[in-house]
């Protein structure tokens, strides 16, 4: 099964999942009108959380890069914004080699950055999978369920993480030369104090996040738990990168209702929560996005000399 081949089959499988959860809209009305400009405060602070936490992954993105290649620090937080909306808006996040072409015209190690890229997202789907796990288990619906009942998931869980890594190596997603990228990657945390740093900031990147989803949930939805934070931003981030739509849009709502079922916020509210949060999540991303753009794209101008003929 070639790279192709799997990306269709992962967007069969994911937009039947969201066909049979949009099916319920048919008899669904969607009314924003009853949020006060309260409620739509929160979701403010939520975009305030992103954005800082859009800084520190460059910052992150910076450390790691400075190590094999002559960038400064201004060049990478002037240049990230745009090149994480390159990935944030393709399906399965294939724009995210935009960051490896944009290290290489640099005179980077392609190799080195594509090997970067690997180790920060191993590290991202570990905070996230701790958060799952973390949210799962305070869930109120899981709360209910017997030990044995439990083991089982365990087991299933299990079951799909093995038969996904299977995927990965088979469609060649997981393949030698990238085993060979991410060592080379490694490299780039030289010691205990770089290992520190690396995942001190992916831990400020993720709480940040989940502190904005835990005050979009408190205010908004009644739902002052941690644990649901948690399996939201865990559930969304999951979607993502199995996403075949731009910006996550439809995967994100479907991971939102699921993520909130298990504490019992009905359907209707966690579609619309879903809905505005990546709404919110998306308009932050282009807009930062366009504003570096912008900027890298003016000041270059500004550096190119005159005729003087």
């Amino acid at each position: 099964m070639n790279r192709q081949i799997f990306n269709w089959v992962v967007f069969v499988f994911v937009m039947a999942a969201v066909a049979v959860i949009y099916s319920r809209l048919d008899n669904l009305s969607i009314d924003f009108s009853d949020y006060t400009s309260k409620e739509f405060t929160y979701f403010g602070i939520f975009a305030c959380f992103f954005v800082l936490a859009t800084l520190i992954r460059a910052v992150r993105f910076g450390f790691l890069t400075r190590k094999y290649a002559p960038i400064k620090y201004s060049q990478v937080i002037s240049n990230f914004p745009w090149l994480f909306l390159i990935g944030a808006m393709t399906p399965f996040r294939a724009g995210e080699s935009a960051r490896i072409l944009w290290v290489k015209s640099l005179d980077g190690s392609a190799s080195s950055a594509l090997g970067n890229l690997i180790t920060e997202r191993l590290a991202d789907l570990f905070v996230i999978l701790l958060f799952a796990a973390i949210g799962i288990f305070l869930a109120p619906e899981i709360a209910e369920i017997d030990l044995g009942h439990i083991v089982l998931i365990l087991g299933g869980l299990l079951i799909a993480a093995a038969l996904a890594g299977w995927l990965l190596v088979k469609s060649g997603a997981l393949s030698k030369d990238k085993l060979t990228a991410f060592m080379s990657g490694l490299k780039a945390i030289e010691g205990p104090i770089d290992a520190v740093m690396f995942l001190g900031l992916t831990i400020v990147i993720w709480s940040l996040i989940l502190a904005g989803f835990y005050v979009v949930l408190s205010g908004v939805v009644g739902v002052p738990h941690i644990g649901a934070a948690m399996l939201c931003l865990a559930g969304v981030n999951i979607a993502r990168l199995f996403s075949p739509a731009p910006g996550n849009i439809g995967t994100y709502q479907a991971a939102m209702i699921a993520a909130l079922a298990a504490y019992h916020v009905d359907f209707s509210q966690a579609l619309k929560v879903g809905l505005l949060l990546n709404a919110v999540m998306l308009v932050t991303v282009v807009a930062l996005g366009l504003l570096s753009w912008l900027t890298v794209t003016f000041t270059r101008l500004g550096h190119i000399p005159k005729d003087q003929s």
